[in-house]
């Protein structure tokens, strides 16, 4: 499901830099007596301006999406198995992901909401779970 998404990231992306280029050569094929208001014009430019800064930051957050996302697969197959190394590997996996999730709320690239927040969830509980007692003696590294 994540690798879907981090595509689809992807192709919105290719998406604004074509939207964007129509909007500009739309704006540069109006005549200047046609009825464009100041305001209509400094919107039009401010979009712009929002979609080249969240474009900048398309392709980073597809590539850390979809690694994040096969590596969170790659430990629930380990989890299932019961890997030894499931348990560091998923704590890090949270580590990372909450980092990574909470740079992108700060840094705003798109306008999030407070519901924004809940995205932490999964891993904040992934985190718990794995530094749980009885989850650390389950996934010791036995031995032999």
């Amino acid at each position: 499901l994540g690798l879907l998404l981090a595509g689809m990231i992807f192709f919105g992306g290719y998406q604004i830099d074509r939207n964007l280029a129509a909007v500009e050569r739309s704006l540069e094929a109006a005549s200047d007596r046609e009825y464009r208001s100041t305001r209509a014009e400094r919107q039009a430019s401010r979009t712009g301006e929002e979609l080249r800064q969240a474009e900048a930051y398309i392709i980073p957050d597809g590539i850390v999406s979809a690694a994040l996302s096969a590596w969170l697969l790659v430990m629930g197959v380990a989890t299932v198995r019961m890997k030894w190394w499931a348990r560091p590997g998923s704590i890090v996996w949270s580590v990372v992901c909450i980092a990574f999730l909470i740079t992108a709320i700060v840094l705003r690239p798109v306008d999030f909401n407070i519901g924004s927040w809940l995205i932490l969830l999964y891993p904040l509980a992934m985190l718990t779970a794995f530094n749980q007692p009885a989850w650390r003696h389950a996934y010791r590294r036995v031995s032999g």
